[in-house]
């Protein structure tokens, strides 16, 4: 059986991935990339499981009650110990010889190493300019027993990952003779400003950086600007190379070079834009070693950056109601971007100054992209909240899922008599602002509905380029505008009363989650009735349940498209028309709407089929209904006389503000439909005119940059450096776990850890009442949700409209993310389920689990086989 395996015997033949270690599928995957990484071969883990198993270590105990110190040193003193056996020295004698006067570095590839969130980086072991069979078999054993080093078997006890489970392959990579070396982390892990790249470097090998024997000299460098933003050349005397006969020495610089910068621009450019490409496939930071020998670049290793700091990052940010099915649930094109800063930026200033929360707001930045999502400047948002009455930052936190940085309430309202007066005014405004909205809702309503019917009857076809270009900008500006910034307001309104209110109405024994819930005739919950009824209308006949049991649903697809007749097809029909502007992921751009793609209705509508009339919707709703208006009596009944009315006001009008603020999501979610439409419209003629290369790439440009293209201020060269600038930010974070929470003195691990309390359970927000337990189905996006089964468990990141139909399937919903008034919540109290939403690192922890049960008034989930992993 062949032991060790050419690099590119396995490009063409991979042995499966716990075979290789991390360290080695990360080269084979810079290798797929055409990237410049030197030859080698991998020892696979199996032969560190055969030796183990021969030499009988594997069956030795170091001694009851032995220390983890003690333990570390029984097995690595065993491997090293051991004599190299036949087979390996065959095999490494046998690759000698066929790579006659080559040098390797032996190089700890562990099944564990190098994967998002666990890089075990500095704790393996690595060997430079191995030349004899002897040096080669002995450094392969000390990798093996590296793998017993204390502090990787700290680092595995610290994150929860089984030792015994673990294996150790091997690289042999042929030695680079480097003249400099170093590392470079595509995001700078100090400041954290996610364009800057931190580069280290030495002359000679990157021991002596590793070792600390040398200062490195130090290189900022902004991918997107395309410059150097900092150089720190330090005095270096001693350099690492190649010793005769194997391994490697220290030497003195030659003085000439001690005080030059090790890069010069060129390849410090050359370096950039290989780490650059890496982070763009990989779609994450990562961290990288590389070597330049006379002249040639090579790669020597690639990993995900696992601890980022935020120094350079003033202010507390934060993705709270941004990334619940928003802009932020998942790595934002900055088309999309854009269109919500242009009324984020006004909007959220005005609103402050009308209720006197804020009196200046020049120079602030109230929103911005950071990792490929968009933030808001929640430390400024709680300096205003502190002219609230009663404002306790702890509570705002636990309402929004904003994992606290601080001890104790946080931030709270200081009212002496100098301030008294001033929160008694933002008070008075505020009350003024929410009945002003309140009072608006159902004209804005009615007339922005004409508007869109307007709109939708337009024909983009019939107007000219100058006039289609004046419509676009109009568009955008005015109706656009006036939509999300009437979203915004109202949004701002509902969270100022909910600030003032809910704690009071709680201390006073009011069950939130209960009064919250039923509120009838939602507007996103029609598609759901409507479907349902024609659900029980095909239900009624067999051959329209066999039709849709049996056949795909890309054939009934391509027959209701045709026009071709089919049960229920012309309700289906009257259904796309109706609610064509609803998607998947209705506030990502990118993503067609349900007249492009209508199959998440047909599978939704496959599902509904085969469940009995008691998972009727609109019995849900009416039950809940029911439930809060019981609650609601019960709570006002239990109030002194003079405290009812006022008590029932203010549940009345926090229910009002809910429903209108669901009603203005509708209106908003229709205009996003527009926009993608006209926007496609417009990259139509845009890829006639040579401006585009294909019609996604109108969604890679900005608003500025668009409508520099469409008043003749930016060139087709312009266009296109924007365009490939844009998409190599969008993949650089595509598959990165951002930090929801940003500045105050947070520093973040990708992939961090969950919250427990006690017992094996995780902790999150209570969001919709009840007790449930059943299988865990564990969904990463809603392109799975046909996974789901009645009965189940919904595990996810998040959920937003696009999910509402498969409400009716489950048992209750636990996400990642997430706070009391967001999607998820909203619907699981129109459904009569439990939610616990903002559970942290819910998904890591629920890997492998069959079942889970939740406690929606604790706001706990639990899973079976053994608990949380």
């Amino acid at each position: 059986m062949k032991l060790i395996h050419d690099f590119t015997e396995l490009l063409a033949d991979p042995l499966p991935p716990a075979e290789l270690g991390g360290k080695a599928r990360g080269l084979l995957e810079l290798l797929t990339w055409g990237l410049p990484v030197p030859p080698g071969a991998v020892l696979p883990a199996s032969a560190f499981r055969r030796f183990l198993a021969e030499t009988g270590i594997a069956a030795t105990t170091p001694g009851e009650g032995a220390s983890p110190a003690e333990v570390c040193d029984h097995w690595r003193g065993l491997i090293l110990a051991a004599a190299p056996p036949p087979w390996l020295d065959g095999a490494v004698r046998a690759w000698v010889s066929a790579h006659p006067g080559q040098s390797w570095a032996v190089r700890s590839s562990a099944i564990q190493e190098d994967l998002p969130g666990h890089s075990f980086a500095g704790q393996y072991s690595s060997f430079l300019h191995q030349v004899t069979v002897e040096q080669i078999t002995r450094s392969i054993l000390a990798c093996w027993a590296s793998l017993y080093n204390p502090g990787a078997v700290s680092y595995c006890q610290e994150r929860g990952l089984p030792l015994e489970s673990s294996a150790m392959a091997v690289i042999l990579q042929r030695m680079v003779r480097a003249d400099h070396s170093g590392v470079l982390f595509t995001v700078d892990p100090i400041g954290g400003r996610d364009t800057v790249m931190l580069v280290e470097a030495v002359h000679g090998l990157g021991e002596s950086l590793v070792q600390g024997r040398v200062t490195p000299d130090c290189y900022r460098f902004d991918w997107f600007a395309g410059r150097e933003v900092e150089r720190s050349v330090a005095r270096k005397e001693w350099k690492v190379a190649c010793a005769d006969g194997g391994g490697v020495m220290e030497g003195r610089l030659d003085p000439k070079l001690a005080e030059a910068p090790v890069l010069s621009p060129e390849a410090l450019g050359q370096l950039c834009g290989a780490a650059l490409d890496i982070q763009r496939r990989s779609g994450y930071p990562v961290d990288i070693e590389w070597a330049f020998a006379e002249g040639t670049l090579h790669i020597l290793q690639s990993r995900p950056e696992t601890r980022i700091h935020v120094r350079d990052l003033e202010g507390e940010w934060t993705t709270a109601d941004f990334k619940d099915g928003g802009v932020s649930s998942t790595v934002c094109t900055p088309f999309m971007w854009a269109l919500y800063d242009l009324v984020w930026e006004r909007a959220m200033p005005e609103y402050l100054r009308s209720v006197r929360m804020i009196d200046a707001v020049e120079g602030i930045v109230w929103g911005d992209m950071f990792f490929g999502r968009p933030y808001w400047n929640v430390g400024i948002i709680k300096t205003c909240l502190e002219r609230l009455p009663g404002f306790t930052e702890r509570h705002f936190d636990a309402d929004l899922g904003i994992e606290p940085a601080y001890a104790g309430e946080g931030r709270t309202s200081r009212l002496g008599l100098g301030s008294l007066w001033r929160a008694l005014r933002v008070v008075l405004a505020l009350k003024r602002s929410f009945q002003a909205e309140l009072e608006a809702c159902e004209a804005f309503r009615a007339r922005q509905l004409a508007r869109l019917r307007e709109l939708d009857g337009l024909d983009l076809h019939s107007l000219d380029e100058q006039a289609f270009f004046a419509f676009y900008w109009t568009f955008i500006e005015q109706d656009f505008f006036r939509s999300e910034y009437a979203y915004f307001h109202l949004i701002f309104n509902n969270s100022n009363f909910q600030s003032l209110y809910k704690g009071e109405l709680q201390k006073q024994g009011a069950d939130i989650l209960l009064l919250l819930s039923g509120l009838q005739e939602l507007s996103h919950l029609q598609p759901n009735y409507r479907l349902w009824e024609l659900s029980r209308q095909l239900r009624t006949s067999p051959g329209a349940c066999a039709y849709w049991r049996d056949t795909p649903l890309l054939r009934i697809s391509e027959a209701l498209r045709s026009g071709e007749p089919g049960p229920g097809f012309e309700e289906l029909r009257a259904h796309i028309e109706a609610f064509k502007f609803h998607s998947t992921r209705e506030l990502d751009i990118r993503v067609p709407r349900l007249d492009e793609d209508p199959s998440q209705v047909l599978s939704s509508l496959r599902q509904l089929i085969d469940l009995d009339d008691a998972h009727s919707p609109q019995d849900h709703t009416a039950a809940q209904s029911l439930a809060a208006e019981q609650e609601r009596q019960r709570f006002i009944e239990s109030l002194p006389p003079w405290k009812r009315k006022a008590s029932a006001r203010k549940i009345e009008r926090m229910r009002r503000f809910l429903w209108w603020r669901e009603e203005y999501r509708d209106l908003s979610t229709r205009h996003y439909h527009l926009v993608r439409k006209v926007t496609l419209h417009l990259a139509g003629r845009l890829l006639e005119g040579g401006w585009l290369a294909t019609a996604e790439d109108v969604f890679f440009l900005d608003l500025a940059d668009l409508f520099g293209l469409l008043d003749g201020r930016a060139t087709r060269t312009d266009v296109k450096e924007r365009i490939r600038l844009h998409r190599a930010y969008y993949d650089s974070f595509r598959n990165f776990q951002n930090p929801d929470e940003l500045g105050r003195g947070r520093d973040f691990q990708p992939g961090g850890m969950s919250r427990q309390a006690g017992e094996g359970a995780l902790t999150g927000l209570p969001c919709s009442p009840g007790q449930a337990e059943g299988p865990a189905r564990l969904i990463a996006d809603i392109f799975e949700a046909d996974r789901l089964a009645q009965g189940d468990i919904l595990l996810t990141r998040y959920t937003d409209p696009g999910w509402t139909p498969c409400f009716g399937l489950i048992a209750g919903v636990a996400t990642e993310t997430g706070g009391l008034l967001s999607h998820a919540a909203v619907i699981s109290r129109e459904y009569g389920i439990p939610a616990v939403l903002a559970v942290k690192g819910l998904l890591s922890a629920a890997a492998g689990a069959q079942r889970a049960s939740l406690d929606g008034h604790a706001g706990q989930v639990r899973f079976d086989e053994g608990g949380p992993r």
